[in-house]
This record gives C-alpha cells, structure tokens and sequence, in this order.
C-alpha cells in the first residue's frame, strides 16, 4: 500500500481531544491548544490542508499563524505541510524543521519533512529524517506508521 500523508495524519491525530469538532479559525484553534479553551486545532488543519488545492489566501493563513505562533510546532507544520502541497520543497524543509526542532517528538512533522527532502531531491536527509521518524512511530506505538514509513524508505533508490 503506497504512503498516504492523510490516513497518516489522521492516525497520528487520532488520540487529540476535538478532532473533528472544531469549526473556528487556526488562531482561535491554537489558542485553544495553548490552553484557553478545550479543542484542537487539529481538525481544522486537515480539513484546510486536503481540501481542494492550496489558496494563495490560505498559505497567507497559515505563515500568519506561524508568524503569530513562533513558539508552536503545530504553527510551523501547517505551514510547512502547505508548501509541501503546493510543491514547494525548500519552504517546507524550512518550516518542517522548526515544527521538529520545537517539538523532536512530532512524528507527522517527521514524516512530513522527510516528504519535503524527497521533493527536494534531499534523499540522504530524506533517509535520515524518516529513519528518526520510524523509530518514534514504533516509540509511540504506531506499527501501522512504522510500516508505512518502511514502504516510503524503500521507495528511496
């Protein structure tokens, strides 16, 4: 079965209170991850990120959530998944790196950034990013991501 970033995603995002159920903004979202209400905004990320293709408009969203954001992972892997849409590799590696350097645990931002250095033609840091990410899948208890991450390694010559 090939990769699939959104079951992917999902499956990372599965066990985060509100998924599903937000319907406000990102920064109205974030705020709420950060502790001023209950809901994630993890929902509204997905649903932005895979519907349709990626707006001017909602790429101008998201930097505007990571500039207000600067301390959120979340923040920067939105951004960075964003660019990954829109096929541009080296702002993705940009923003992928942040999200992992504020959180070294956040296996999509992994994931993700691994995606972003195959995009970029990067396949050394490609292997090594998704080998960190492999290891924190099965550290986290995701053997199904484990395996997906295997099938996106030996697709790398």
């Amino acid at each position: 079965m090939p990769f699939d970033p959104v079951k992917t995603d999902m499956a990372l995002c599965s066990g985060h209170p509100g998924v599903g159920g937000h319907a406000g903004g990102l920064t109205q979202g974030l705020r709420a991850v950060e502790g001023q209400g209950r809901t994630s905004p993890l929902a509204t990320v997905v649903a932005l990120l895979y519907q349709g293709g990626m707006s001017d408009a909602r790429l101008e969203q998201f930097k505007q959530m990571a500039a207000e954001f600067p301390d959120s992972p979340m923040a920067h892997f939105s951004l960075g998944k964003a660019y990954l849409e829109r096929r541009q590799y080296a702002e993705a590696v940009k923003s992928l790196e942040a999200a992992v350097r504020l959180d070294a645990s956040y296996a999509a931002a992994l994931v993700s950034l691994g995606d972003a250095h195959v995009g970029a033609g990067q396949e050394a840091q490609a292997r090594e990013v998704l080998g960190r990410a492999r290891e924190l899948a099965l550290a986290q208890g995701h053997p199904g991501l484990a395996e997906e991450i295997d099938e996106r390694l030996s697709e790398l010559s």
